[in-house]
């Protein structure tokens, strides 16, 4: 019997291809990737046994990102249950890392502090309109964190990351999501066009993140490559939703990226599989 290694990154990465295919109008898709998704959660909350650190992060966007798709099809109750995880699990993880002062390697994963707060501020106001200003300061916070994060992340890691060195895009994505969600709930024009503005922030990064990995080639499944097909789900998720509710991007924009991010999201599940001990 194969003991697949999975975790809280395939978590959010399953999660959020879900989350991108119902936004591209792929119903049988989106529920087909969130059932694997509640699967592999069920599965890293049993095998989890590592003490709360920067990385423990992954576990908050995980709850976040399948509470949004439960949000979206309308299990409200589901979604806010979901949401108190969620937020009880970010305070918990913040104060463990803010007291050790240990915030991990300097790579992309560092960016997951960036990621879990956005993808909390999109499930809040998901589960709840009402929730739209704690979901408007979590995604300043996450703003205002994002260039903090990545300055302390070397250019050294365009070429040897490991596939995490894409969370710079998915922070990026994520936060125009969580714009995007607030937009729709508010209909600010301000936080329509900061969507639009973080969407092609999150755009400038694919050709450089591109070029990287066509100029130092990654072969062979590394588990940090999840953390690759995550930004590609985000990135799409953010295109339908900006494009549906802050205008600018083609919807067409949206679909493409989800068939990518579920070819990368096959790639990855088919090595970890190569991978696994029989």
């Amino acid at each position: 019997m194969l003991r697949v290694n999975v975790g809280f990154p395939a978590v959010m990465a399953t999660g959020i291809v879900s989350v991108a295919a119902a936004g591209a109008g792929r119903p049988w898709l989106s529920w087909t990737f969130f059932s694997l998704a509640a699967v592999f959660y069920v599965w890293s909350v049993i095998a989890s046994q590592r003490s709360l650190d920067l990385e423990s992060f992954a576990a908050v966007a995980a709850t976040a990102v399948l509470g949004t798709r439960i949000g979206e099809a309308g299990l409200h109750t589901v979604a806010e249950v979901l949401l108190v995880a969620a937020g009880a699990g970010w305070i918990a993880v913040w104060t463990v890392v803010l007291r050790s002062r240990r915030f991990g390697s300097p790579t992309g994963t560092r960016l997951l502090c960036v990621v879990a707060t956005q993808a909390a501020a999109t499930l809040a106001v998901v589960a709840s309109s009402r929730l739209d200003v704690p979901a408007f300061a979590l995604l300043a916070f996450g703003i205002a964190l994002y260039p903090a994060v990545v300055a302390t992340i070397p250019p050294r890691e365009l070429r040897v990351g490991a596939g995490d060195t894409w969370i710079t895009m998915g922070a990026l994505a994520v936060s125009a999501l969580a714009a995007a969600h607030v937009a729709a709930v508010t209909h600010e024009a301000a936080v329509r066009a900061l969507a639009r503005i973080l969407w092609a922030a999150a755009t400038a990064w694919l050709p450089v993140l591109v070029l990287s990995e066509l100029r130092w080639p990654r072969v062979g499944f590394e588990p940090r490559r999840w953390s690759t097909v995550f930004p590609l789900g985000m990135y799409s998720a953010c295109s339908t939703a900006v494009a549906r509710d802050a205008g600018l991007v083609p919807h067409a924009v949206g679909v493409a990226a989800l068939w990518i991010a579920v070819l990368a999201w096959l790639a990855t599940a088919a090595g970890a599989v190569r991978r696994a001990p029989a």
